[in-house]
């Protein structure tokens, strides 16, 4: 068994387009079926606001 994200990655190695990803309800049973899981896309651009600069003035780059 692997993680979503690795499902995710590897879809992505094999230059798949999306990848939708259903869960078993018996085993992870939601109280109220009309929430998402979650609802979110990360596409690795960051900030749109401040491309190529992070977003806080406290934010460190590693050396």
């Amino acid at each position: 068994k692997i993680t979503f994200a690795e499902k995710v990655a590897n879809a992505e190695s094999l230059n798949a387009l999306g990848v939708l990803i259903y869960l078993d309800w018996t085993k992870f049973p939601i109280p109220k079926a009309d929430l998402p899981v979650f609802g979110h896309v990360h596409l690795g651009t960051g900030d749109p606001y401040t491309p190529g600069f992070p977003s806080f003035n406290h934010t460190q780059f590693p050396p």
